[in-house]
């Protein structure tokens, strides 16, 4: 159980918030694996339930049940986009399709500011390099999305390199 506690200054009340999580136990299932494309590989599934609570006992809005699997070849953890149930009557060749690789939040993180801090030669080609190192095996929208903040930084910094030397150039370095 995750806890988290937020005091409001205006009622110097104190307001206690957890999360709830169960796990259920894992089942083995076959697919062909979207992350490394192995055919016909064993795996196991399982489904979590989250529930936010106040105060650790009152239910703030429903229940959210996830389903992961993880592939014994690769170690990849996939989100399902059905349930349990749903995904142990498919066939392996259609199991697949409903999985998706999910990137950590850190590498979602960088690969935005990777495309929104083109413009910023220095530090944005530093979180666009970094972005690139973390999202270049990933099979998922970080590793498109992190190529494109690389190329746009790259081009940024050179073209301002380029103006750069082109200036010292035309008119000799500054005194």
């Amino acid at each position: 159980m995750i806890s988290f506690r937020f005091f409001n200054e205006q009622t110097l009340a104190m307001i206690s918030y957890s999360i709830r999580a169960e796990r259920t136990d894992s089942i083995p299932l076959r697919m062909n694996c979207p992350a490394c494309g192995t055919p016909d590989v064993q795996a196991q599934a399982w489904q979590q339930a989250e529930q936010i609570l106040a105060f650790h006992l009152i239910p703030l809005g429903g229940e959210r049940a996830t389903t992961w699997v993880q592939c014994t070849q690769c170690r990849e953890t996939l989100l399902s986009r059905v349930s349990l149930p749903e995904l142990q009557i498919l066939p392996p060749h259609q199991a697949g399709d409903w999985l998706r690789v999910r990137a950590s939040l850190p590498a979602q993180l960088m690969a935005v500011l990777s495309v929104g801090l083109f413009w910023a030669p220095g530090i944005g080609l530093f979180v666009a390099i970094l972005a690139w190192l973390l999202n270049r095996k990933s099979r998922s929208w970080t590793r498109k999305c992190s190529r494109i903040g690389l190329g746009a930084n790259l081009f940024v910094s050179l073209a301002l390199l380029l103006l750069f030397a082109v200036d010292v150039i035309v008119n000799g370095l500054p005194k």
